[in-house]
């Protein structure tokens, strides 16, 4: 499965590269909602252990990008270590990170990852596996990674099907009126349209994910404050375009 989506994580990269230069829109939150510190909540929600559970230390965040999640987890208390495969976006980690000196930075791809069997306790990631070839391949490489009672959590949504809805009158909106600071989801040249997860409609989908590589105590969570607040701050075109359910999964390595 690896080798016959090569080309496509190839050409994955090369966008996700490009886009380094203006990753952070998402960061932008309208006036009075702390957006890190929903985030924030989030990430400390799956990292936190249920009781009998082996408490986690160090932590890996996959498709880091600019290093949002990574930083908040560092914030947190956790060691961490960002990895993704664009190498602009790793730079981009670099910086965010610098305040947090014992933080590593690595280059990887989802599906084989530049860690050591049991080098950290959790697995985390934000808006990754949709963006996956491999989304099964990946959890299945992650939990192997992990000892058991080792964690994988993970934050999406399904807003990524939206813009398929209409993309011809999406196309026209967006020519006319701008897309808000939002990549352009329908362009051409947009290989995410591509992977198995692009028109993702339910956190069912990948909860599906979960138990098919046999995680155990999985919990979908919908983070709707996250979203309600998110929609406030875009543009008319983005507010009609866009329904977004914000989501996390969190499980355990049996």
């Amino acid at each position: 499965m690896i080798e016959q989506t090569r080309p496509l994580n190839e050409r994955l990269q090369r966008y996700w590269n490009d886009r380094a230069r203006t990753f952070d829109w998402i960061r932008r939150a309208p006036d009075g909602f702390d957006a890190e510190g929903a985030w924030r909540e989030i990430v400390s929600m799956l990292l936190t252990p249920s009781s009998g559970q082996r408490p986690v230390r160090r932590v890996a965040d996959v498709g880091t990008g600019s290093g949002m999640i990574a930083v908040l987890a560092a914030s947190l208390g956790y060691e961490v270590i960002a990895i993704d495969f664009a190498p602009a976006m790793v730079e981009r980690a670099k910086q965010s990170l610098a305040p947090w000196p014992d933080a590593q930075v690595r280059q990887g791809d989802a599906c084989a990852l530049p860690l050591q069997h049991g080098e950290v306790d959790a697995i985390i990631g934000r808006n990754v596996l949709w963006t996956l070839p491999s989304p099964e391949d990946a959890l299945k490489h992650w939990s192997g990674l992990l000892q058991p009672g080792g964690r994988i959590g993970i934050i999406d949504g399904t807003h990524h099907g939206d813009f398929r809805r209409f993309p011809a009158l999406y196309k026209h909106l967006s020519k006319a009126f701008g897309h808000g600071g939002h990549p352009d989801p329908v362009a051409d040249n947009n290989p995410n349209k591509e992977v198995p997860l692009a028109t993702l409609d339910n956190p069912q989908q990948v909860a599906e994910l979960f138990r098919r590589v046999d995680l155990a105590e999985i919990l979908v969570r919908d983070h709707h404050e996250v979203d309600r607040r998110l929609r406030a701050s875009w543009s008319w075109l983005n507010r009609v375009t866009y329904k977004p359910r914000t989501f996390s999964i969190s499980a355990r390595v049996r």
